[in-house]
């Protein structure tokens, strides 16, 4: 296996509404910098078919979402697409695809194989990092699904995100793969906080926030976590930014740096978010997830278990209590685990990048 030059990554860095998406990319990036690579992201936007209606309501949402454009402009190295996506391969000699949910079904078909490297040509390398299937099962029919197992196999390194997606891809795919730490426990806290200080510099805040980020929230939600703010005076504070319409669930999102900031000068984060609670771990915060089925349990789950606390997933208000904020985490030991777990990750992807067996 030939070692790698030039390096293209394919994800999700595109969103203007998703603080995750962008910090992985911001990690995977960087990661295979320190590694000693070339590298850039490839700004492929998988292509909608919405409605007129639903174009111009996503052209709001990206229009308020501006603070993750200018994160990209600052902190992502992007390789343009000019022409055809498949020139690519005269630019690059390798291709990772990952993190994220990137192997997530999806019936538009076309953008599905793109992130399966359709467009790649064999005699370049093909990696995934972290790649992640978002649920614990395949949803593809036959037909979509063997058009995925001819890609999968062309692949020299296979990683994956979840303990579910090395079943998949042994299950269904017919091909082995390892597992991984999502990208953004790549890197180090000092990493964070170099976007925070580009920010907030100087700038120092009391650790009396309770920080407060569901993707699909309720009022009964809000009204629970704001009262039990109160009993305990901590300060209610939603990470994602300002609501503006609720009719059409408009937000004017804070910047990423800001979004860091408020997670770590916090004494207690409230999530459905996998991402946000990554960052509560990478911070050493106390915090508790509230169980989210519809964006997939499995990666939560996966990550609590890895660092012995599935304890703090919940799956109803009801068995929420004052205790939750008085359990205190072993981060000296979290830490070691995730110290571990990190140097396998990285150890994958320079293995794969070098071209060593």
């Amino acid at each position: 296996m030939k070692k790698s030059k030039e390096v293209g990554v394919l994800t999700f860095h595109y969103s203007n509404n998703n603080f995750g998406a962008l910090l992985q990319t911001f990690a995977i990036l960087n990661t295979i910098k320190n590694i000693g690579f070339n590298v850039k992201i490839i700004d492929f936007k998988p292509t909608p078919i919405n409605s007129v209606k639903q174009r111009l309501f996503d052209f709001i949402r990206f229009a308020l979402g501006y603070n993750f454009t200018r994160f990209r402009r600052e902190f992502i190295d992007i390789q343009m697409i000019e022409g055809n996506i498949h020139d690519l391969n005269n630019r690059f000699d390798t291709f990772i695809v990952g993190s994220d949910q990137v192997w997530r079904y999806r019936d538009e078909h076309n953008n599905l194989c793109r992130y399966f490297f359709d467009f790649v040509n064999d005699e370049n390398k093909k990696i995934s990092y972290a790649a992640s299937f978002g649920l614990d099962k395949w949803h593809g029919r036959d037909e979509i699904t063997g058009k995925i197992k001819e890609l999968v196999k062309r692949f020299d390194n296979i990683s994956i995100r979840e303990a579910s997606g090395v079943k998949i891809c042994k299950d269904i795919f017919e091909v082995e793969s390892e597992l991984v730490l999502d990208s953004t426990l790549l890197l180090d806290k000092d990493s964070y906080e170099n976007i925070i200080g580009s920010k907030y510099k100087n700038r120092e805040c009391k650790n009396n926030l309770l920080s407060y980020m569901l993707l699909d929230d309720t009022n009964k939600n809000q009204t629970f976590f704001k009262s039990f703010a109160k009993r305990h005076n901590l300060k209610f504070r939603k990470l994602k930014g300002r609501k503006i319409s609720n009719k059409y669930d408009f937000w004017l999102f804070n910047s990423v740096a800001k979004w860091l900031y408020l997670i770590k000068n916090s004494e207690f984060v409230v999530t459905d978010s996998f991402h946000c609670t990554v960052f509560s771990i990478i911070f050493n915060k106390k915090f508790i997830v509230l169980s989210n089925p519809n964006r997939g349990l499995t990666r939560i789950e996966n990550l609590l278990a890895l660092i012995n606390r599935k304890d703090r997933l919940f799956y109803n208000l009801e068995s929420i209590d004052e205790k939750v904020l008085r359990d205190d985490f072993d981060y000296v030991e979290i830490d070691k685990i995730i110290e571990k777990e990190r140097k396998k990750s990285i150890g994958f992807l320079e293995v794969s990048l070098r071209g060593q067996k």
